[in-house]
């Protein structure tokens, strides 16, 4: 548990409640581990503190290694914008630790905050105060005015009784975040025991991808992990009794299994299978009916080889009795989360319909039956039931908690979260446990022309990084670079100037998926989507406006000046690419039929885009389509980008990334292979000069948590 109380490091707020970082105009969003660091060195401000102290007091003495420490002093120094080499806030004692070195006070209440927090208690009492002004009233004027007073008097009397009787307002509280997990690496899908005395979960780190259970003692933080004759052991559930676990096992060689291990003397014992999943099924949610003698759980259709929609499937614990409880969805992943109300009667279930879009629902296991519940625009992974099985508690778009009442309909924010948490569970005692921090991380890197004078090997920088995902670097003709970062908490569009100044240009202040950002060719204007809405930002007016009548775009990109794009759209597996013009707000003709992605070449006056059904790259002018190259497969709109008179895209050969760039005057095609570089297959940028923009990816730092609220 975090103190409410703030700091000032030099210019720097430290607000640990609130887990940021403030100066200037900019808040830094602090990893929960990193702060409880920070606030160790606050607390011995002026003098070493060593390695061991940070392990007591951070990890309570679990066994951690000095990367795990060298990455969150890293990251501390990342958000305070310090140098290792002339340290202005952390300095490294050789040897011994760390020692905070710059100016440290605490921040007191401003009278604003103290005025706001007593607001409602001031309410309180005038409320108090007229309602006996309005009765003194209206017995005086009884007296004056008997019958006419006793008219007055019962409609004052309603009166009061509708007025004074306000409606609540319901205020969220602050959620206070605990960090249970300790391990380097990765931790994911945790549950827990009934009695909260036991924490199963997955963990992998980057020396072995492997996912595999491990089981904790609360109390201890002992962990234990399960051996199994599976490469991957994962999404484990615990038993109404506390007494077993059921999860997936699953290989490299499509082998899968839904399995039940049995807990004994606060440890794994033995395993046995329940029920075989899909070839290749690398993920499920399994959820126990409260007798504890069958399962819930989802998995595609058997028969089908191919990849399909999840659906919900149920099975005794022995195996028998498999049945199917939900139909194949045409559009979206299909039903890949669910959960089980406590009193046996409901399956709260999560559907896939769109890449960014779930419908939560509820299915009646007495009755057979579906209602749709609600709809958010973000994939939910998880939901939680009430002890008493009448409300469904979830992660919203803002990343805090809400809370929907199934008789009322009513759907509001409880709680606040300070951490980025994903997957939030609880159990029969109502604790709440979750995942903080990020599945990847991605930092901006900037390649070197590598086909300049044909290099062998390529030369490449750190351009954009910090401690959170920073992606999609595209750079525009002055040299400012455009960027996607969760620095603030949420995806946000930030700018990287010329001369190195980083600040936030978008203010959405939720969560959503970003996409497609390009600048326009006077560089004065930004396109891109926002959970495939089309936005347009306006550099020298500071504004962002949607693009009306464009609410379920895939792709966008500028098209021939500065009032047509190029949108690709999809609508129940149906593809078209069209030029759509923002002045007239209308399609005002069509680029292809069956395209996918589009490209306008301002040297070539000319379309560019990719056929979906053959992977082709075709060229249209003037209208006039014809064929530039067969077998040019792309896997997303910004992995692939036209420069004066080459085409360039990230691509796959023999398992290593490689960058092609197609001369479209000669139709060669050089390609420089990455190497081992873990560039990812989207976020291609080329500047001007034959630089690259590209995204380098590795796993990010996920811990379990306690949520208490």
């Amino acid at each position: 548990m975090l103190p409410e109380k703030r700091f000032l490091l030099s210019d720097r707020l430290v607000d640990p409640n609130h887990c940021t970082i403030s100066f200037t105009d900019t808040v830094n969003k602090v990893e929960l581990r990193a702060m409880q660091v920070l606030l160790c060195l606050i607390e011995h401000a002026g003098k070493p503190v060593s390695r061991d102290m940070l392990i007591e007091t951070v990890w309570r003495g679990g066994h951690i290694s000095d990367n795990a420490i060298n990455r969150i002093i890293g990251l501390l120094r990342n958000q305070l914008g310090d140098n290792a080499k002339s340290p202005q806030f952390i300095k490294t004692v050789p040897k011994v630790g760390y020692v905070l070195i710059c100016p440290v006070s605490e921040v007191e209440e401003t009278e604003e905050e103290r005025v706001l927090t007593k607001l409602s208690k001031k309410e309180l009492q005038h409320s108090d105060v007229t309602s006996w002004k309005n009765r003194v009233f209206c017995s005086l004027y009884q007296h004056t005015r008997v019958y006419i007073g006793l008219l007055v008097v019962m409609s004052i009397f309603f009166c009061y009784l509708f007025l004074a009787q306000s409606p609540t307002v319901h205020s969220p509280v602050v959620a206070k975040v605990s960090p249970l997990t300790f391990l380097e690496g990765q931790e994911f899908a945790p549950s827990l025991s009934p009695d909260s005395s036991l924490l199963v979960f997955s963990h992998r780190n980057e020396d072995n991808m492997r996912w595999r259970l491990g089981l904790m003692h609360m109390k201890t933080k002992e962990i234990s992990f399960l051996s199994s004759a599976f490469e991957n052991t994962n999404y484990p559930s615990f038993s109404p009794d506390g007494r077993s676990v059921a999860y997936i096992g699953f290989n490299s060689s499509g082998e899968c299994e839904i399995r039940i291990v049995s807990i004994e003397n606060g440890g794994f014992a033995e395993s046995k299978t329940v029920t075989q999943c899909k070839q290749n099924s690398v993920s499920t949610s399994i959820a126990w009916h409260p007798s504890g003698l069958s399962l819930y759980y989802t998995d595609e259709n058997l028969s089908n080889k191919y990849m399909s929609a999840k659906m919900v499937f149920s099975v005794s614990i022995n195996g028998k009795n498999k049945r199917q409880l939900s139909q194949p969805f045409n559009v979206g992943r299909g039903d890949y989360a669910i959960s089980a109300s406590p009193d046996g009667k409901k399956l709260a279930v999560i559907r896939n319909v769109k890449w960014f879009q779930s419908v939560v629902m509820l299915f009646s296991l007495d009755k057979g039956s579906w209602e749709t519940l609600f709809t958010v625009d973000y994939p939910l992974n998880s939901i939680i039931w009430s002890s008493d099985s009448t409300k469904l508690t979830y992660r919203a778009i803002t990343g805090h908690l809400n809370e929907y009442d199934l008789s009322t309909k009513e759907d509001l924010e409880v709680a606040l979260v300070s951490q980025r948490i994903s997957r939030p569970m609880s159990n029969a005692n109502g604790d709440v446990v979750a995942v903080a921090g990020n599945y990847y991380s991605s930092e901006i890197w900037k390649i070197d022309n590598p086909f300049e004078n044909k290099k062998q090997n390529i030369i490449s920088n750190r351009f954009i990084h910090s401690s959170s995902s920073d992606s999609s670097g595209v750079q525009s003709l002055n040299g400012d670079t455009v960027f996607l970062s969760s620095r603030s908490g949420t995806p946000e569009v930030w700018i990287k100037k010329s001369t190195g100044v980083e600040y936030q240009i978008s203010q959405f202040n939720r969560y959503g998926i970003i996409r497609q950002l390009s600048f326009s060719i006077n560089s004065k204007r930004l396109l891109g989507t926002f959970n495939s809405r089309v936005f347009i930002y306006d550099f020298e007016t500071k504004y962002m406006d949607f693009v009306e009548g464009l609410d379920n775009v895939l792709a966008v990109t500028w098209g021939n000046g500065e009032s047509e794009i190029i949108i690709s759209r999809e609508n129940l597996g149906n593809w078209s690419l069209d030029i759509f013009d923002t002045q007239q707000g209308k399609v005002i003709r069509s680029l292809s039929e069956d395209g996918v992605y589009g490209k306008y070449s301002e040297k070539r006056n000319s379309y560019f885009y990719i056929e979906r059904n053959d992977n082709s790259l075709w060229e249209s002018t003037e209208g006039k389509p014809h064929l530039v190259r067969s077998n040019f497969k792309v896997t997303h709109p910004t992995a692939w980008q036209i420069v004066g008179n080459s085409v360039y895209r990230i691509n796959i050969a023999e398992h290593n990334s490689v960058i092609e760039r197609l001369d479209l005057s000669s139709a060669s095609v050089h390609s420089i292979a990455l190497g081992s570089e873990s560039f990812q297959m989207s976020g291609l940028s080329i500047s001007q000069d034959g630089d690259i923009l590209a995204n380098k990816v590795s796993l990010g730092k996920m811990d379990v948590v306690k949520i208490k609220y």
